[in-house]
């Protein structure tokens, strides 16, 4: 297990925060740059990024809690380099060239590089949260530091919406035991924008656009950072009728966007994908709030309003939603398939977590969520899917045993305990199974975009392009569900 201790036998340390800092990343580079100066030990916290710091609530708490942060396009030669809520080498990070040895990550993402020494409490609300138990472990004194103390508090507040997201009890812990000074939090809570931003903010608001029909707006702003966009975004969707919105702006490097959602019918990170036609540096959310950067090439040859509206347009136009609970799909206009007798992995949820733990299902196919118990089982496709499947319904489609199974994975899909975030890697854990052939399934060819709301994840959809299959299990017209065509052509065969 990692302790702060490991840092001490390093010289000319470094302190990386991720590009365009929030209060969490500055809060856990102070906690880590302090820690190191009690124990006589030199560092600097540095920051890069083609912006600079520029929200008034996070130079007010550089100014009052004497944060000695810079932004840097280079490094000098180091002796270790402390990566703080972020990992070597993700798209929020500037990447410098520094010997993997030497590098640490501490941070509370979900694992995006497996080149990391150091900890990723993967469940906790905040990166703060960490530093504030890596340094209880170390007997650290906080009496001694009441701004480094202020500093952890207001990056759990920041990262947690004010404190109305924790979960997590170390996350509690800290906010009940912490000696924060409360005066300065409030100073900070306040002063988010600058008058200048909310005339832009304004006038952003007043040259709305609203599609009446999908319940969706679409708002310019003028040049401004992530930050203004992400404030915008919130504000719209508490509107009426507003089930889905994007802000973006244009600055010299690329067009930044914002998008929230609050349907179940348009995940944020998804539009977000599409509006950027995966031409992107940065593409990061989840199914409530996304943001990313469209580059100046993708936008050469109109201007970025008429790129964005038509992009928007054809989103809208361009997908069916087929809900597996209620659907009109005719079978009867399907081909039968069964399964190639090919070697597939199967894992039984509670072979892994404790009966009734909520699990995270984490794919390159999207995430899921199933609660582990005796008759729900995992089975693991020859590119690395995964699809909840009963035990019954196993058993009248596989037979365990084979060749063994392939392990090889582009990403190796993983399941964590919602629990106590505790995280395995499914293939680990898998056993062959192939199929018996004694079930079939109506399948054919999607002629558009997909939705579909599967009985095993009503809340989010997966989603199909033009050529995958939808299919509908023989004997269950509610098991409905969408497979890959390159993957389903090479693992079914026409009846």
């Amino acid at each position: 297990m990692f302790s702060l201790k490991e840092l001490l036998r390093y010289r000319n340390i470094v302190i990386q925060c991720h590009d365009c800092p929030d209060a969490d990343t500055i809060a856990s580079a102070l906690a880590v740059h302090t820690y190191l100066r009690e124990n006589g030990i030199a560092s600097s916290i540095v920051y890069s990024g083609p912006e600079k710091i520029s929200r008034r609530n996070l130079l007010s708490m550089i100014e009052i809690l004497a944060i000695p942060i810079m932004h840097v396009e280079s490094l000098p030669t180091v002796g270790a380099l402390i990566m703080v809520d972020c990992q070597y080498g993700a798209g929020n990070v500037t990447q410098f060239p520094v010997s993997y040895e030497r590098i640490y990550v501490i941070d509370h993402h979900e694992v995006q590089s497996q080149i990391y020494k150091g900890i990723i409490g993967q469940m906790l609300g905040s990166c703060s949260t960490l530093m504030w138990a890596l340094l209880q472990k170390e007997g650290f004194d906080f009496n001694r530091h009441p701004l480094l103390s202020t500093a952890l508090y207001y990056g759990l507040y920041t990262d947690t919406n004010n404190l109305d997201e924790i979960s997590h009890p170390l996350d509690k812990d800290m906010r009940d035991h912490i000696k924060a000074d409360l005066s300065i939090i409030e100073k900070l809570k306040f002063k988010t924008l600058t008058m200048n931003e909310l005339n832009i903010a304004t006038a952003a608001l007043f040259n709305r656009k609203v599609d009446a029909e999908n319940n969706f707006v679409t708002i310019k702003a003028d040049a401004c950072d992530q930050h203004l966009l992400g404030f915008i975004s919130d504000f719209v969707l508490h509107v009426e009728d507003v089930d889905a919105c994007l802000v973006y702006t244009t600055l010299p490097d690329g067009h930044r966007l914002v998008v929230r959602s609050c349907t179940r019918n348009i995940m944020a990170y998804e539009l977000a994908s599409f509006i950027a036609q995966e031409s992107v540096d940065e593409i990061k959310g989840n199914n409530r709030k996304a943001r990313g950067i469209i580059s100046n090439e993708r936008t050469a040859d109109s201007d970025i309003d008429s790129y964005i509206a038509s992009r928007i347009s054809e989103y809208f136009n361009s997908y069916d939603l087929i809900d597996a609970a209620n659907h009109d799909l005719r079978t009867s206009s399907m081909s039968k398939y069964t399964k190639r007798k090919v070697t597939l992995g199967y894992v039984r949820t509670t072979s892994v977590f404790k009966e009734g733990t909520p699990v995270l299902i984490r794919t390159l196919e999207g995430d899921l969520e199933v609660q582990a118990a005796n008759d729900i089982c995992l089975l693991i496709g020859l590119k690395g899917e995964v699809y909840p499947i009963k035990w019954d319904k196993f058993l009248q489609s596989y037979s365990a045993g084979g060749q063994g199974f392939i392990r090889n994975f582009d990403y190796l899909p993983m399941a964590k305990s919602k629990v106590d975030g505790i995280s395995v890697v499914l293939t680990a854990h898998a056993q062959p199974c192939t199929p018996t052939g004694r079930v079939h399934i109506n399948a054919m060819p999607l002629e558009r975009n997909t939705k579909v709301f599967t009985s095993w994840n009503p809340e989010g959809y997966y989603y199909g392009k033009a050529g995958d299959y939808i299919v509908v299990r023989d004997n269950d017209r509610n098991d409905v569900y969408i497979i890959k065509k390159d993957i389903f052509e090479e693992t079914h065969d026409k009846v």
